[in-house]
């Protein structure tokens, strides 16, 4: 349920220090990934599945989502702790669904760290079920110099 406090818009350029503050209050950053590059990389593919919510005048919410022919994928779900339990992230992501829907998407992935339990019980409410598949990465471009070192 979207609440009417919040007001769901594409991602602009000014948004991007809000952005970053809310993901590290949120605790989605890490050291070896900077956001400030994971946003100038999203904004030259699908910038209109880059989302925030605002609530009188401030950013509470943001997602990114995309489309690469087969799956669409959410990351970076947040809401600011102060905001939780309104309805945000539900209305974040049904925006999500219906831009993607607009590509043709016929499914959506997104990772959930094992160990977060919350936004687990979230997903679920919102009709995800567990894959049986195993996550895998490789980092073609590191964005700090310890991961290159490292």
């Amino acid at each position: 349920m979207q609440s009417p406090a919040l007001a769901v818009r594409p991602f602009h350029a000014a948004d991007e220090p809000a952005v970053v503050r809310l993901w590290h209050d949120c605790g989605l950053t890490r050291p070896w990934n900077d956001p400030h590059k994971d946003i100038a990389r999203k904004l030259v593919v699908q910038p209109e599945l880059f989302l925030v919510g605002e609530s009188e005048g401030a950013i509470v919410a943001a997602v990114m989502a995309g489309y690469d022919g087969h799956r669409g994928w959410v990351n970076y779900l947040a809401v600011a702790p102060g905001h939780r339990r309104r309805g945000h992230a539900s209305a974040l992501m049904q925006a999500v669904e219906r831009g993607l829907l607009r590509y043709g998407c016929p499914k959506i992935n997104l990772l959930v760290r094992g160990d977060n339990a919350a936004v687990l019980d979230f997903y679920a409410r919102l009709g995800f079920g567990r894959d049986d598949v195993v996550s895998l990465g490789k980092r073609l471009i590191p964005d700090t110099p310890e991961v290159a070192a490292g």
